[in-house]
C-alpha cells in the first residue's frame, strides 16, 4: 500500500549515513538522531507561506538535509472555495522552493487529498467515480503548479486511514469498478 511503501522509504532513509543530492554529501537528519528529535514541527501553524516558515525549511536544507518535504498541504488550498481565490499558486509557492533550494536540498511538497465532494476518511464504496476522477484531475493541476513553482516533486499523502490508504487497503476497499483493489488505479492517476 502507499502506507507501507512510505514507511519503508523512511527506515531506508534512517539506515542511510548520508544522502547524496546536487553534488553534496548531505548527513542524515532523521528525527532518530538526538540533534534534531522532537523540533520538527509538523503540521503546525507556522504558514508555509510565511517568511518564517520559509526560513525554517531553508535551515532544514542548510543543515545538511538532502530532501525536504514541506508536510500535509491541504489539496483545497490550490483551488478557489469559500475562502476566496487559491492560497497557494506558483507566486506563492515560488519563495519556499526557492528557500530549500538556496539551503542544497531538493523540495518536495506533501498534499493531503482534501475536497468539497469527498470526506478524508471516506469509505471507498461511498465515493462516486466523478469526485474520484475530480480527485485526480486537482491532483494533477496542483503538481503542475508546484513544478511552476520550482518545486522538484509532490507526495500524495495516503496514509493513516485517509482516503487514499483506503484506496489502497483490501479491506476497506471492496469497490467493483475500477477504482477496485485488484489494480490501483486511483494511485496511479494521482
Amino acid at each position: 500500500s502507499l502506507h507501507l511503501s512510505f514507511v519503508v522509504l523512511l527506515e531506508v532513509l534512517r539506515l542511510l549515513p548520508t544522502i547524496n543530492s546536487n553534488n553534496r554529501t548531505h548527513t542524515n537528519k532523521h528525527p532518530a538522531n538526538k540533534q534534531t528529535a522532537n523540533k520538527q514541527p509538523m503540521v503546525t501553524n507556522m504558514g508555509i507561506l510565511s517568511k518564517a516558515g520559509h526560513k525554517w525549511s531553508h535551515n532544514l536544507a542548510a543543515g545538511g538535509a538532502g530532501l525536504v518535504i514541506v508536510e500535509s498541504t491541504p489539496l483545497s488550498c490550490f483551488f478557489p472555495g469559500a475562502y476566496g481565490p487559491p492560497r497557494f499558486t506558483a507566486e506563492t509557492l515560488a519563495p519556499l522552493a526557492a528557500a530549500i533550494h538556496a539551503g542544497g536540498a531538493r523540495a518536495v511538497l506533501q498534499v493531503f487529498p482534501t475536497l468539497d465532494s469527498i470526506p478524508p476518511r471516506a469509505a471507498p464504496a461511498t465515493v462516486p467515480v466523478e469526485s474520484l476522477v475530480e480527485l485526480a484531475a486537482k491532483f494533477g493541476e496542483a503538481a503542475r503548479v508546484c513544478r511552476e513553482a520550482g518545486f522538484d516533486g509532490i507526495e500524495a499523502y495516503g496514509a493513516h486511514g485517509f482516503i487514499l490508504s483506503q484506496f489502497s487497503c483490501r479491506v476497506t476497499n471492496r469497490r467493483t469498478d475500477r477504482y477496485g483493489t485488484e489494480l490501483p488505479t486511483l494511485a496511479m492517476e494521482l
